[in-house]
């Protein structure tokens, strides 16, 4: 019968040594992505609007809020001023980056990013076609 001294030896050499800042990282990689929640994020920054001159008497937008969880859908304002914007129409959210066309010979639009119950999220600042 085998002795506990010769069980021992028969084990593989270990070594020990500190984690690393990559080990460490690794590992909370592996614990974050064990414990994922639902969670939601409003930006500190506006949502982002580029937009152009579309033809005939139309207007191309495409907007996005990079970070926001809870938009679902979009309200575009038209107006010949900033001060003077009104809705010209409201359109579903279509993923990162939101395309619309409408129809305007207005100078200036802007969007606003709606909740799913339409409330007011956030607003772009104009932007002048």
């Amino acid at each position: 019968m085998a002795t506990s001294a010769e069980h021992l030896s028969a084990l593989p050499e270990v070594t020990i040594r500190p984690m690393s800042e990559a080990d460490v990282a690794a590992v909370v990689a592996i614990e974050l992505a064990s414990y994922r929640f639902p969670w939601s994020a409003t930006p500190a920054h506006a949502p982002s609007l580029a937009a152009s001159t579309g033809a005939g008497g139309t207007a191309v937008l495409y907007a996005s809020w990079n970070g926001a969880t809870g938009v679902a859908g979009w309200r575009v304002l038209a107006g010949s001023s900033p001060q003077t914007l009104a809705s010209v129409g409201q359109f579903p959210r279509g993923g990162f980056e939101t395309k619309m066309v409408v129809r305007t010979t207005q100078r200036y639009v802007a969007v606003q990013a709606l909740g799913p119950e339409g409330q007011l999220l956030g607003s772009s600042g104009a932007v002048k076609l």
